[in-house]
């Protein structure tokens, strides 16, 4: 089974598109894995190219929070933890929808879980120092102040 949007393409689909000099627009195959309930599959591409916009144009078409509650998971721990991290650059953008987001996230990961227990605590460290500076910008609002605190709360809770 393709784990990567490449391999999915069978690793030509960038290149043939740069070569006839069309722009490359992630969003239609990502639209395709996601329409075929390949949500690990379509996280994994989004991440894979670092343009936190596409995280976040992919976050936005999906009821993350639906998704986080199939049983098993769609998304392994992997994804999860850099999808967390992912998020959480920019942080100062779309803040509750964010927030909201980032929080469902960080409720599904396994801090012991094998494949990313060496990696939680410092992640984890790095999105908490991201949102307790946050937290004192004067442009903050009451309802995201709430959010940033129940967020920090929820990392705090997994790794200790």
């Amino acid at each position: 089974m393709p784990t990567t949007l490449a391999q999915t393409l069978g690793g030509h689909h960038d290149s043939i598109l740069t070569q006839v000099g069309m722009p490359i627009d992630p969003t239609n195959e990502l639209s395709k894995l996601l329409g075929l309930h390949k949500y690990e599959e379509a996280f994994d591409a989004a991440l894979q190219r670092c343009d936190v916009s596409i995280i976040y144009w992919l976050c936005s078409q999906v009821d993350l929070r639906c998704i986080l509650s199939i049983d098993p998971l769609p998304l392994s721990q992997v994804v999860l933890l850099h999808l967390l991290r992912h998020l959480s650059y920019g942080i100062n953008n779309n803040i509750p929808q964010k927030f909201g987001w980032m929080t469902h996230i960080a409720n599904v990961i396994i801090p012991t879980d094998s494949m990313i227990a060496m990696h939680v605590r410092p992640i984890f460290n790095e999105v908490y120092a991201l949102l307790n500076h946050q937290q004192y910008l004067p442009t903050i609002t009451g309802f995201e102040l709430s959010s940033i605190r129940s967020l920090m709360h929820v990392i705090i809770s997994k790794i200790m």
